[in-house]
């Protein structure tokens, strides 16, 4: 399964994700966010290719993740998203191999590898997930410095007078 989490507007460059409906034998899902409008020809586009779109809240969207053999995140747009995107930090804390456009802060916070991948527009994605999925993922580890009591730590030093490490 190929997942994509997140806004369902074309800015997402959704596109090259549902390209991959039905081939190599993956099936695609993408949940869009309940908090903002989605984009209703997207969605219906979307569900033309076969792919299933969820576009209610997900309770438990980690159960998504760890269904999924792969992470796509390929907004180009700088508007498409948050300079972190959430969902990326979401699907590498979920140990899940994620392809993502060097978007925002992502390559400042995350060097490619142990499963994370940067699409660059040019390559194959068909070939950049075969090799994602065929790849040691090790993503959780490279997210583990971007979580809330690590960060309420950080925070904590600062109030106290000290430098953050």
């Amino acid at each position: 399964m190929v997942a994509h989490v997140g806004h369902l507007k074309g800015k997402r460059n959704l596109s090259q994700l549902l390209s991959l409906q039905g081939t190599m034998g993956y099936h695609t899902v993408v949940v869009g966010s309940t908090s903002t409008e989605q984009d209703a020809a997207l969605e219906e586009a979307s569900r033309s290719t076969g792919a299933t779109v969820i576009n209610t809240y997900v309770e438990n969207i980690g159960d998504i993740y760890r269904l999924s053999d792969v992470y796509l995140f390929l907004a180009e747009e700088d508007t498409a998203a948050i300079e972190l995107p959430l969902s990326v930090l979401e699907a590498m804390a979920c140990n899940l191999p994620a392809i993502c456009t060097p978007f925002g802060g992502l390559p400042d916070s995350f060097k490619e590898g142990h499963g994370l991948f940067y699409w660059d527009g040019e390559a194959d994605i068909r070939d950049m997930v075969e090799v994602a999925v065929s790849t040691p993922c090790a993503t959780r580890a490279l997210v583990e410095s971007h979580t809330w009591p690590v960060a309420a730590q950080a925070l904590l030093r600062l109030l106290q007078g000290n430098r953050v490490a």
